[in-house]
């Protein structure tokens, strides 16, 4: 097999033939037909040997015909085609395609010339479309206008005074209290966060004597309740797990110079703490701070029921248990006695159990005779005020 070239007897081009493809098959590339046996210019790859060569055969007469070279419409490429056969149905050697007229370009798309004479001169201008911008335009400037006329005539805003900040709530301000409290370094510090320092500052400073290194006390705040009235003042409370003193709270209590720590409600020591009340034993009444619960010990001096109101009384590490009685015919100490919870059963041994059913009090408490004394039972002579909040 071999690529050869000869000349087409058809249109008399030359072409390029496949020698393994049989004659009858073999169609030229310029016009389509037939190319027929004519004699072989030469090969692609050098001149044919004697068996390769083909076979010649009966030439026939080569009949010419008119071929002219005109542009592809579609390529713009020039190619021939035959005159004698209508355009339309040859197609162009570049592209392939049917030398169909081209379609003609959309009217909208087509731009009109003006006509000018013989010797240039301008006769008539053609009319272009120009109405679409410039109602384009004039929509543009319609609403500019329409914007302008209304930013004119629209009511004025009424302009709201400045914001008053809201001061900062309850709850925020005993945050920030008991954040200072517990960074504070020296007693003065303390004493400068209390309530009626010249009070409790000699308390005060006592304390911090008696507890060498605990300050600053650290902590992180567990809890704060809401503020509630006591006794004519708002009080809340703060659950603070201290890192030095553990076990302590925190009291706040409102001043007229803002929030202030309750002293007493924070060490828990009033005129004597539990401890030194049970060791000295006072006859006169002496103001506690104690936490309380219903209890049913009856002994003693105490053994009537009837007549006595009996409490299990202890300071805030449930170190030194003791009882309390309170007469039951003073009405005034009743009301409040009969408003403490039930008193926890036998077989509650939770801490939790014992926290729902206590109360924080401060009482005024005495001892009536040595025999009571020795058996630790008190005396309530008066309550001092409101959980651990005394005025």
């Amino acid at each position: 097999m071999a690529i050869v070239f000869h000349q087409c007897r058809s249109c008399g081009g030359k072409t390029q033939i496949n020698t393994g493809v049989s004659p009858a098959e073999q169609r030229c590339p310029l016009c389509g037909k037939e190319c027929g046996e004519e004699d072989i210019i030469d090969t692609a790859e050098g001149d044919l040997t004697a068996e390769e060569k083909p076979v010649p055969k009966e030439k026939r007469l080569h009949q010419p015909r008119e071929l002219a070279a005109v542009s592809c419409p579609r390529c713009k490429a020039l190619t021939t085609v035959a005159v004698a056969k209508p355009v339309e149905k040859q197609r162009c050697h570049n592209c392939g395609r049917l030398l169909e007229k081209a379609e003609a370009p959309r009217k909208s798309r087509m731009r009109k010339r003006s006509r000018v004479t013989t010797d240039g001169l301008l006769v008539e201008q053609a009319k272009e479309r120009v109405w679409l911008p410039m109602a384009g335009f004039g929509f543009c400037i319609a609403l500019i206008a329409i914007f302008v006329v209304w930013m004119m005539e629209r009511p004025k805003a009424d302009v709201a005074p400045p914001a008053v900040p809201e001061p900062p709530s309850a709850r925020d301000e005993i945050r920030k209290l008991a954040g200072l409290w517990m960074n504070a370094k020296t007693p003065e510090e303390l004493l400068a966060l209390i309530r009626a320092p010249e009070q409790f500052g000699p308390p005060l400073r006592e304390w911090c004597a008696s507890h060498p290194g605990a300050l600053p006390l650290g902590g992180a705040i567990l809890g704060i309740t809401n503020p509630r009235p006591v006794l004519g003042v708002q009080v809340a409370e703060a659950a603070i797990r201290f890192h030095t003193v553990p076990g302590m709270n925190l009291m706040a209590v409102e001043t007229p110079v803002g929030w202030k720590v309750e002293w007493r409600g924070f060490s828990g020591i009033a005129d004597l703490s539990v401890e030194e009340f049970l060791e000295k034993k006072p006859a006169s009444p002496t103001l506690v701070m104690v936490v309380a619960q219903r209890s049913d010990y009856y002994n003693g001096s105490y053994a009537d029921s009837n007549a006595w109101f009996c409490l299990r009384l202890n300071d805030r590490s449930d170190a030194y248990p003791f009882y309390a009685y309170v007469p039951r015919a003073r009405a005034d100490l009743m009301t409040v006695m009969n408003a403490l919870p039930p008193a926890p059963r036998p077989a509650a041994k939770g801490k939790a159990d014992l926290v729902k059913a206590s109360r924080l009090m401060a009482l005024r408490l005495h001892f009536n005779d040595s025999e009571s004394a020795s058996h630790g039972q008190a005396e309530v002579t008066s309550i001092a005020g409101e959980s651990w909040y005394v005025p």
